[in-house]
């Protein structure tokens, strides 16, 4: 296709303007229809008129109004619609749209509801009503006398029909928060309007009235502007498409549906009738003709009532039905049509076309665009073939739909043996940039040569900072440095005040990094890859050590083994460094669906008498294995090592000798760790046979771990080999990583915070996203939205990423399954969820016991002698094996309470404790439902608008799939996105939610309660 047939993407910038009234209005129009509300398109029964009773003027409506009598229920009050409809009351049958808009401000003060609770107050009520009175057509007051509607005059918004409803969204949302601004800035109430009367179809009540209503010919008028801006990528690359008599690529189901269906068989289905000769009528046009069929297949639009424009038969079905261009595909799939795979020989013209001169925009997009059906590893292939500049890379990535799965580094430094003895490479970046970040595989001296390089500034000062305290122990041993750990004493930190370098945890360093009077010309950040990782469980660390270094004049120098895109947004020059002729490690994958237990069980019998580390991030299937290897009599209790972060395990022999000397004792056969070992820590001894990596927590896992936990075994020997378990995932999905956090970085910097609590975290205004300056938290963001691009992956995606980190992972297709017995594991679950139900309910004194003692949380360990009282020492032993969970419920206890609902109406349930996925899914949705009925600022009110406007736009939807329902949640509302399941619950709150599982979609309506309330959501 030539580049000449391919034009620039828009989207909507809309500007409102009020103003008086320059010409006179006509409120003798008809411009409302009177409807039966029990009338359904998709069962007409036998009503001659469609379920339209009668057209309306404003003047006529106004009539009606103050001539009800009450009281009558919703049912029973007269229903209206904006615009002229004809042969149905859906939104496809109205033939002519009207210049107005209806607003709707609810008043509501129960459980279940908060909503505008100032105008509980007379006064504030009463301001806010006069003044909407004086800017609107007419205003009237609900059922409750507190309630209040009406309609403000909008210029041209009555030329959008069906077709054009997302504008019409778009529009509405812009008005009403026009008139929100206009209000406060008038009375000093900020106003929440109902987002749901933007949508092109609402249904308005209209209640009896105590008080006359009458017009308002003063009313201001709302323009409207809208222009098209082009849309580009934050990395500067245009969204394209074609222009012209485009009917889809040769193979496609749109190309097949427009070869298949002939334009004259369309147009009668959609609202057209026959004029004469090639020219056709559409129902709601007023001209003779709306358009005429062309030769080739298309019909000619030159009616601005309908939309001017080519269509193909495809179009013209997706704009008279008011379709997207997936959800037409979903239907026509429905119906038997199939993509026609590519031929090879187009590859091959493709990558030639890329090689020699399709290098611009356009060009790349005509040569990749009709490729981006191709399976995804026939994508990668492609890709693997190019050899061109990067920034035509970008082009054909982003066209293609493919994400770029090669971290991109700033430098390649490739060294013989050990980074010292090619350190001045790294110096001499060191020395033109102020963040730097040295990414390299475990055992070539990154610590080494670091600490030699600041020991030799002896004019400078340096702070050596690691996420563990026994890499600060060793770092400090092997070169003789002060070394800060939590109970250093007061003379060693005198000490270190005026040593020339020093070496700390992230916790104490922080202290010295926000003492104006320490000075550091050098800050080492080993293991920086936690702050792009480790959000979720070490924010409050992390969070002021990026806002320290994010100010600081020094130069900061990161060491990871696990770089990520994730570091590369923050602003770090990356040096990769390689081993020259570096073998990869082989890792065998396998596909297992069933729990980790399981697994790792399968896996030891599978290769019976093999030694292995096992690592699966779930403590309770480590107690278990170890349970039912001993109960089998397949090893001694001796034999087995369960390694997790609890304090006994951390002050136990045989960890102490895997941190101080790297050696694991050779009478263990089995070690089953958590990602305790993850990193820091180096596993000396070869006398394992396999290193087991067990997924069973998610079906797109990090890569992150993956690689540092295969990197634990330093001298591995020749016949050790490398396991990757990991559930079955479906196929990747194109996400731009970068783009996206672009995209939200400007969102988070538009909803800057007013207020922030220890607990504020709704899906909007999350006080993880912001510094104690409101600057915006950058890793956290980096975290959630390559969580978001690692979620996207498929299992062939993960295997190429992890090339990234010197594995070589090759799928073992051999592999089957074994479909093993749980009665095992069924009894031991059960008897241990018994058992934390009796603690919970029945030890509370114990828990608060040796969770204030002995609990690696700081937040919740007590720092000062602990007196503790009323315990059972029977249940102590209990609750030390088990302490990560009853940590969780802890937590999630004082969250539930600081939201103001009492916690054992979610934690305890049928005799139980609900799974902490159950709690946090329960926390999420309350915390959302807090924001849309008590919003507290500014920010508040933002994400309650949006958060209503994604339930308005579902309702909107009637029917959608689980990807609509995130999608709607994903629209400039959030930023930790909700799993469905939590979507679900939020939409549940508002809404009634059905599911078909068969069609695979959800039924989204409103909520039938309040009769002072309108057919909407609120």
């Amino acid at each position: 296709m030539n580049h000449l047939e391919i034009k620039s993407r828009f989207h909507n910038k809309i500007v409102v303007e009020s103003g008086p009234l320059l010409e006179a209005v006509d409120y003798n129009e008809k411009v409302l229809t009177k409807i039966n509300r029990w009338w359904s398109d998709e069962n007409p029964g036998d009503d001659p008129d469609f379920g339209v009773i009668e057209y309306l003027s404003m003047n006529e409506a106004v009539t009606l109004i103050n001539n009800l009598e009450g009281p009558l229920t919703k049912d029973q009050a007269p229903a209206l619609l904006k615009g002229l409809y004809k042969g149905g009351t859906g939104g496809a049958f109205l033939y002519k749209a009207a210049a107005y808009l209806p607003w709707d401000v609810d008043i509501k003060n129960t459980a279940e509801k908060k909503e505008n609770l100032p105008l509980l107050d007379g006064k504030n009520n009463s301001d806010v009503f006069d003044y909407l009175k004086g800017i609107s057509v007419f205003a009237a007051r609900s059922n409750s006398g507190l309630g209040m509607f009406g309609y403000v005059r909008v210029e041209g918004i009555e030329n959008l029909l069906v077709g054009e409803k997302k504008l019409h969204h778009e529009i509405g949302k812009a008005i009403t928060s026009k008139m929100s601004e206009m209000c406060f800035e008038a009375t000093g109430i900020l106003v929440d309007f109902d987002p749901t009367q933007s949508v092109f179809r609402v249904i308005r009540n209209f209640p009896p009235q105590e008080n006359e209503v009458v017009i308002n010919d003063r009313h201001l008028n709302f323009k409207v502007t809208v222009t098209k801006e082009k849309i580009v990528t934050s990395l500067g690359v245009p969204a394209l498409t074609y222009t012209g008599n485009y009917s889809g690529h040769p193979g496609t189901i749109r190309y097949k549906f427009n070869e298949q269906n002939k334009i004259e068989d369309i147009l009668p289905k959609h609202g057209f009738t026959h004029a004469s000769g090639n020219r056709w009528v559409h129902f709601t046009s007023t001209s003779d003709s709306t358009g005429q069929v062309n030769d080739n297949n298309t019909f000619w639009s030159y009616s601005s009532t309908f939309g001017e424009g080519l269509y193909s038969p495809f179009d013209l079905v997706k704009k008279a039905e008011g379709l997207s261009y997936n959800e037409l595909i979903r239907r026509c799939k429905q119906e038997g049509y199939e993509d026609t795979p590519i031929e090879p020989s187009e590859i091959d013209l493709a990558v030639e076309r890329l090689h020699f001169g399709y290098s611009a925009p356009p060009s790349v997009f005509s040569v990749c665009d009709p490729l981006k059906r191709l399976p995804e590893k026939d994508k990668y292939e492609m890709l693997d073939r190019l050899n061109i500049r990067k920034e035509v890379l970008l082009l054909v990535c982003t066209y293609l739909e493919v994400v770029p799965l090669e971290i991109p580094y700033d430098h390649r430094l490739e060294i013989e043996n050990y980074l010292g003895d090619s350190f001045k490479e790294i110096e001499e970046i060191i020395s033109r940039e102020q963040m730097v970040l040295i990414s390299a595989g475990t055992g070539i001296g990154k610590t080494t040569a670091v600490v030699d390089f600041l020991l030799k500034q002896t004019d400078k000062r340096g702070i050596f900072l690691a996420p563990l305290q026994v890499i600060v122990e060793q770092v400090s041993e092997e070169n003789n440095l002060p070394a800060l750990i939590g109970n250093s004493s007061p003379s060693l930190h005198s000490e270190a005040k005026n040593a020339p370098l020093i070496v700390a945890t992230y916790e104490q360093a922080i202290k010295y990094l926000a003492d104006d009077k320490q000075h550091f010309d050098y800050i080492v950040i080993d293991e920086i890859h936690n702050l792009a990782l480790s959000q979720s469980y070490k924010q409050e660390i992390l969070r002021p050590l990026y806002h320290l270094i994010k100010k600081t004049t020094a130069k900061v120098i990161g060491l990871s083994g696990t770089v990520s895109n994730g570091l590369a947004v923050l602003g770090f020059t990356i040096i990769n460094v390689i081993k020259k002729d570096q073998k990869m490690t082989l890792v065998k994958r396998r596909t297992a669906n069933r729990s980790g237990h399981n697994t790792a069980i399968n896996h030891i019998r599978e290769f019976k008498g093999k030694r292995c580390i096992i690592r699966l991030n779930n403590t309770n299937d480590l107690d278990s294995i170890k349970a039912q290897l001993v109960d089998e009599e397949l090893f001694k209790p001796d034999e087995i090592l369960i390694l997790k972060s609890t304090k006994q395990i951390k002050e136990g022999k045989e960890f102490r000798d895997l941190v101080e000397k790297g050696r694991i004792d050779k009478k263990l056969k089995i070690v089953l760790t958590t990602s305790l070992i993850d990193e820091g820590l180096s596993i000396r001894d070869a006398h394992f046979d396999h290193v087991v990596f067990i997924e069973c927590n998610s079906f797109t896992p990090r890569p992150e771990p993956i690689a540092q936990n295969f990197a634990r075994v330093r001298n591995p020997g020749p016949d050790v080999e490398y396991f990757l378990y990991t559930k079955t995932n479906s196929k990747g999905e194109y996400y731009d990583e970068v783009d996206s956090f672009n995209s939200a970085l400007a969102l988070l910097e538009e909803n800057k915070p007013e207020s922030r609590g220890p607990y504020k975290k709704h899906i909007l205004s999350n006080s993880d996203y912001y510094l104690i300056d409101k600057s915006i938290n950058k890793p956290r963001l980096a975290y959630d939205i390559s969580q978001n691009a690692f979620g996207k992956f498929s299992p062939f995606m993960l295997d190429r990423y992890l090339r990234n980190y010197n594995l070589n992972v090759v799928f073992d297709d051999s592999f089957t399954e074994i479909n093993s017995d749980s009665a095992f594991k069924k009894a031991y679950d059960k008897s241990r969820l018994q058992a934390l139900y009796h603690v919970w309910t029945n030890e509370w004194p114990t828990i608060a016991f040796v969770i204030n003692s002995s609990s690696q949380d700081p937040d919740l360990r007590c720092e000062e002698d602990y007196e503790p009282t009323g315990y059972n020492e029977e249940c102590v032993s209990f609750v030390y094996q088990n302490i990560s969970i009853f940590e969780k419920y802890f937590k999630i206890q004082i969250k539930l309470r600081l939201l103001g609902v009492n916690p054992d109406r979610y934690i305890v349930k049928d005799n139980r404790l609900a799974t902490i996925k159950q709690l946090n899914n329960d926390i999420f949705a309350l915390e959302t439902k807090a924001v849309i009925e008590n919003p507290k600022s500014k920010e508040d009110y933002k994400a309650k608008g949006k958060l209503e406007a994604a339930i308005s736009c579902l309702i909107d939807l009637e029917t959608c799939t689980k990807e609509e329902v995130l999608r709607a949640f994903d629209d400039g509302v959030v930023l930790n996105k909700p799993s469905i399941d939590v979507a679900v619950k939020v939409l549940k709150e508002y809404t009634d939610v059905t599911y078909n599982k068969r069609a695979k979609r959800f039924k989204v309506k409103k909520k039938m309660k309040d009769p002072d309330e309108i057919n909407l959501i609120f």
